[in-house]
């Protein structure tokens, strides 16, 4: 594919819930869905959230009990929620790594998005998805 093929080509955005990547079948069924949109000619952007439900140890809820009720500002419980979604994408990019896909893992900031910065209720304010562009022309996401 030449890079002006590349450019011009089709992507798509598949996102993944907590249970459909906190083992290892709701991976392989992952890595399914993405090699059969790769199939189909498109990029693929995979957005994860962390994994399992309450209870699991890298689930949103359970790393915010780690806290308890005295929690830190909602600065540190931003960051704290989002370490569950960083475990995912690495794992997940390891999975697909694995069965021969190119991947590799961005945080939201690093994707490109942009918060009004009010933390604990904060809005989405732009996209300036640049690293995530230049991976895709690397067809390394």
């Amino acid at each position: 594919m030449t890079e002006k093929d590349n450019r011009t080509r089709r992507v798509v955005v598949q996102k993944y819930g907590g249970t459909s990547v906190g083992t290892s079948e709701g991976r392989r069924a992952l890595v399914g869905h993405v090699r059969e949109a790769i199939g189909a000619g498109t990029a693929v952007v995979v957005v994860v959230s962390a994994m399992g439900r309450a209870g699991s140890p890298y689930a949103t809820d359970t790393l915010l009990e780690l806290v308890g009720e005295s929690h830190p500002d909602d600065r540190e419980l931003d960051r704290l929620a989002s370490c569950g979604e960083i475990i995912a994408s690495v794992v997940v990019a390891r999975a697909l790594r694995e069965d021969g896909i190119t991947a590799r893992s961005f945080s939201g900031a690093e994707a490109g998005i942009v918060t009004d910065g009010r933390h604990g209720e904060a809005d989405v304010v732009a996209v300036a998805p640049f690293s995530l562009e230049a991976a895709l022309l690397e067809e390394t996401v």
